[in-house]
């Protein structure tokens, strides 16, 4: 696994106004020059085109960027599930405490059987 891993500032540290302690993490990135990210955040110019809007323009897409107002775009909850039995009810209560469950959208990674 060595070069899988890159130093990073512990945020808690940083945070709290302490001496910077560096961590050594996987790589949150994968070496891919046609991926979307390119190595690095992605910028708010490219979030708007890729978030949706619950309501479509009169093309129908969803991707209306910062045309779509505040109150009709979703929202993305990513899950990373390590052999969780209560991953779904952590979906279903997600749905049921959201004032509008209409606009969220939920990915879930689930690795449920050893060696996936």
């Amino acid at each position: 696994e060595d070069g899988d891993f890159e130093d990073v500032v512990h945020p808690g540290h940083r945070a709290k106004n302490h001496t910077d302690v560096i961590m050594a993490v996987p790589k949150m990135w994968i070496d891919d020059p046609l991926s979307i990210h390119q190595n690095k955040l992605m910028t708010r110019e490219l979030a708007m085109k890729i978030g949706s809007c619950t309501v479509p323009d009169a093309s129908g897409n969803f991707a209306r960027g910062d045309s779509c107002p505040l109150d009709e775009r979703t929202i993305y909850v990513a899950i990373a599930s390590y052999r969780d039995y209560q991953c779904r009810d952590t979906v279903t209560s997600i749905f049921e405490r959201a004032k509008h469950p209409d606009r969220i959208r939920v990915g879930v990674i689930d690795q449920i059987t050893d060696g996936e």
